[in-house]
């Protein structure tokens, strides 16, 4: 325990670091770093991942519930819990987690759907494998923001709370993950299933993003109340003791560049949960619309060259 206690306490410290270099929305005016910094393909859903789609969507038809399941995967078994409820919900208990205790527990709908149930496992499981894997340790310091972020989940100010949550890497690459478990086993057409895509709660955030008028937030708070707020946002999430907001026009400045930041990674991830949408059918062949590679394409122009 004391191994894994000095593990962490050094890992966070890396983290911390990583912050307050990159997260500070001053650095993000001169474009230096933001949130998102992985390669593209990191971002995407990967072979093993692609594999236990597959299997969960054989292995979970027609269950009853409460479901509970142990799921070995990646070296670590996993207590897979399915219980009804009210709403769609799902977690992973972070402090068990750390202590070996490995559990996803999943509240459903009376009428759930079998593929959204398939990838939330998925977006869990991601969040398991993005935290553990040191090959992905730079990017990990957005669960570390994600912890002290909840602090800020108060009154008026959640509306700011959700759309820094929502646009934290680990959450938003979580979330493209689970694009390919929703849809690829639902048999859809290409088009359908980008109408299923846009519907869904994975788009609304991105529209949500865009729909940030920091303005009008901020006119929705007493001055002095919403400079101590931010003030301590900066410190705690930013990990910055250095920079204080002073009076309304450093408010203006300072939500002004989250107001940018948020248009710019929503229009980045529309792109890539579009381009998770044709990994899905990538190997599908429309029977409608006639497809045609780039190679067939090739050989129809070569064959009228050597007509002429």
């Amino acid at each position: 325990m004391v191994f894994k206690l000095e593990l962490m306490d050094n890992r966070l410290l890396k983290y911390t670091q990583y912050l307050k270099e990159t997260l500070d929305p001053w650095k993000l005016k001169v474009g230096i770093k933001s949130f998102n910094h992985l390669p593209d393909e990191i971002l995407t859903i990967h072979g093993d991942l692609k594999n236990l789609s597959l299997e969960l969507t054989k292995e979970l038809d027609n269950i009853e519930l409460p479901y509970i399941k142990l799921l070995s995967f990646g070296g670590i078994e996993v207590d897979i819990k399915i219980i009804q409820s009210n709403r769609y919900y799902s977690k992973i208990d972070w402090i068990k987690f750390l202590e070996g205790d490995y559990e996803i527990i999943i509240e459903v709908e009376q009428d759930y759907d079998i593929n959204y149930v398939v990838s939330t496992i998925i977006h869990e499981m991601r969040h398991m494998i993005d935290f553990t894997d040191e090959n992905l340790n730079i990017g990990l310091s957005s669960f570390d923001m994600g912890k002290n972020l909840r602090k800020y989940n108060i009154d008026v100010f959640n509306e700011f709370y959700i759309l820094v949550y929502i646009s934290l890497e680990h959450e938003i690459v979580a979330r493209n993950n689970q694009i390919y478990p929703y849809i690829k086993f639902k048999n859809l057409k290409k088009e359908q299933s980008i109408e299923i895509l846009k519907q869904s709660f994975i788009w609304k955030a991105l529209n949500m993003l865009k729909d940030f008028d920091y303005k009008n937030f901020i006119n929705k708070f007493d001055e002095k109340v919403l400079i101590n707020i931010t003030n301590g946002f900066i410190k705690e999430c930013l990990y910055d003791n250095d920079s204080h907001i002073e009076n309304n026009d450093e408010l203006l400045s300072f939500y002004k560049i989250w107001d940018e930041y948020f248009n710019e990674i929503s229009n980045k991830w529309e792109k890539l949960l579009l381009r998770e949408v044709d990994i899905v059918y990538e190997r599908r062949v429309n029977l409608i619309y006639e497809y045609k590679s780039y190679k067939d394409i090739l050989k129809e122009i070569w064959f009228k060259i050597k007509k002429k």
